[in-house]
């Protein structure tokens, strides 16, 4: 089990400890919780960030041994929130590849963020006039002579929640019916139709909940073909920075944008500009989108129209204990 955090104490810590415990949380951006687990070899697959026990973060900041104690309940990992209990709780601190990423970050803001900004701000108030705005027509323009992929004999994954005991079949882990309330999503409006895929168990059921443990359905999926698929995952790779389209920076941009949100949970900005270029790809006759998951590393797939896919189901539908403190096998009951 996790530890706990005593946020209303830090203040009355000395200012020694509240710098050791700011130079560590400073550092980690990613923790054993957070890696995707290997059901076949029952053992966590360490992708994000570099290995490290906490002792070994602490030593290389010269924290006194004697202080170890006192402010392990203050370091969090900041991709999940998870706290820590033990000094050889293991976490993932920024490698070669993270660097990378946060440097063409860092440069993809600084270029585009003043225009991205206008365009949410421009969207908060007229949400179907995008095409008006002077980022909203060059985003047109772009997705217009985008080069375009195919996906071929490729696996996804689809989660979704139980719902009153219902043993779900195949049919009920397609995109849903239209007889059906749909709520909006990252790329698409309120009642339209998608289906959303993830390229593992683990990423599309953190997809789909925010739970600590979880029952969940997933479907497995062999996509046979699917044409003219927008692929925004390649564009962090570029050296030329000045070549990053940008609705791509807009995508990437998304959780970020400084637009005031709601508890409501209509109320989305952060889905705007990525609703956006959805419009402008199914206008532009695109079948999809391959993108980033904005929950953990990894890609996710939303398909705008199943007639034009060639799929088969991997399968029946099987139900997966989703724990976020400790990854677990998928169940299979029936």
């Amino acid at each position: 089990m996790g530890g706990y955090t005593r946020d209303s104490d830090f203040e009355f810590l000395s200012e020694e400890l509240k710098n050791y415990i700011n130079e560590v949380n400073e550092q980690i951006i990613s923790c054993f919780q957070c890696q995707p687990y290997d059901s076949e070899e029952k053992e966590i697959v360490w992708i994000e960030g570099d290995r490290f026990e906490l002792a070994d973060i602490f030593s290389d900041n010269d924290i006194p041994e004697q202080h170890w104690d006192e402010i392990i309940p203050y370091i969090k990992c900041p991709q999940c929130g998870n706290v820590f209990d033990y000094i050889g709780d293991e976490v993932g601190i920024m490698g070669e590849y993270e660097h990378f990423f946060q440097q063409k970050y860092d440069e993809i803001v600084k270029i585009s963020k003043e225009k991205i900004q206008s365009f949410y701000e421009f969207l908060s108030k007229y949400p179907y006039l995008g095409i008006e705005h002077e980022a909203g027509q060059e985003i047109k323009e772009e997705i217009k002579t985008m080069r375009l992929q195919e996906i071929n004999d490729t696996v996804y994954y689809r989660a979704r929640k139980p719902h009153n005991g219902k043993i779900f079949k195949h049919e009920d882990m397609l995109n849903p019916p239209q007889t059906v309330e749909i709520p909006e999503g990252r790329f698409n409006h309120y009642g339209q139709s998608h289906l959303y895929l993830g390229e593992t168990e683990e990423i599309c059921t953190k997809e789909v909940t925010s739970e600590e443990q979880e029952l969940l359905w997933l479907q497995k999926y062999k996509i046979v073909k699917l044409e003219r698929i927008l692929d925004v995952t390649e564009y962090i790779a570029p050296y030329n920075i000045e070549e990053i389209p940008l609705f791509f920076a807009g995508l990437f941009h998304s959780g970020l944008i400084n637009v005031q949100k709601s508890n409501k949970i209509s109320w989305t900005p952060e889905y705007f500009i990525p609703r956006f270029v959805a419009d402008i790809a199914r206008l532009n006759g695109i079948n999809g989108i391959l993108y980033q998951s904005m929950k953990t590393i990894g890609n996710n797939l939303v398909i705008f129209n199943m007639q034009n896919c060639i799929y088969e189901f991997e399968g029946d539908p099987y139900t997966f204990l989703y724990n976020r403190k400790i990854y677990k096998e998928p169940v299979y009951p029936f």
